[in-house]
């Protein structure tokens, strides 16, 4: 197994362009409010996307984080 420092780690996170912040996320609470989120949850569904994109920061696109908060929002409403 090769071990990574936390300072490789980083730089890798940061060369892939994985999101550190809700900043840096491709879409914003007013984005969530055009879409129909209800801003009661807008901070919710951003949280879920931060930690969608740390896995997948390919996802960090508008239309993709988009569609990723529609369906956050119908799974919820269960």
């Amino acid at each position: 197994m090769t071990r990574i420092t936390k300072e490789q780690l980083l730089e890798k996170m940061h060369q892939e362009k994985v999101p550190f912040t809700l900043k840096d996320l491709a879409v914003s609470g007013l984005d969530m409010l055009e879409i129909g989120i209800p801003k009661l949850i807008i901070s919710e569904t951003l949280n879920k996307l931060l930690m969608h994109t740390a896995v997948q920061p390919n996802d960090n696109n508008k239309e993709r984080l988009c569609q990723l908060s529609l369906a956050f929002f119908k799974e919820r409403n269960r």
